[in-house]
């Protein structure tokens, strides 16, 4: 992660994007029924998991503007305490993670806990049953009914999103 916007046009071999795709590898093989059978505390990285929805989110989908969603996580390991908070700037150019305040106008704020997020993105839990009780959105109400298209949390991977198959 870096403290400024990350541009899609960086490295792809930097440090974050090699632990985001290993992340994505392991819960995506997990969830396909491999060899791991639960998801590890360690394996609740706000930072990962944000690179993930960050890969995920559909640009063509986004309005004509910049939006910026603040994520505040709760359950985050000791070790990633310092990323309980980040941000996700969605445009059509591209989408971007930060993990200090991007100094842009906030339009929405998610509240959750970091395992209720992954549990979604593996498509354990829908995210109509945990928004509004496990997940809290703040902010203009028509952006908030937009994110789950956006960031495609409506759908899950190995039946509407491909799995990233594990390296042999």
């Amino acid at each position: 992660m870096r403290d400024a916007p990350v541009r899609k046009e960086a490295a792809t071999n930097t440090g974050s994007r090699r632990r985001a795709r290993l992340y994505a590898r392991s819960l995506t093989h997990s969830a396909a029924g491999g060899s791991r059978t639960r998801i590890e505390p360690a394996d609740f990285d706000p930072t990962v998991l944000m690179w993930t929805l960050r890969s995920r989110a559909d640009a063509m989908a986004l309005p004509n503007r910049r939006i910026v969603v603040r994520f505040e996580f709760s359950g985050v390991p000791r070790s990633r305490t310092k990323f309980r908070i980040l941000w996700l700037i969605l445009e059509h150019a591209n989408v971007d993670v930060c993990v200090k305040d991007p100094g842009f106008a906030v339009d929405l704020v998610c509240r959750a806990n970091v395992r209720d997020f992954v549990a979604v993105y593996l498509g354990e839990a829908s995210w109509r049953d945990v928004v509004g009780s496990a997940v809290s959105i703040e902010g203009d109400q028509q952006l908030a009914k937009q994110l789950p298209r956006w960031l495609r949390l409506d759908r899950v991977l190995g039946r509407d999103l491909p799995l990233i198959r594990p390296a042999a």
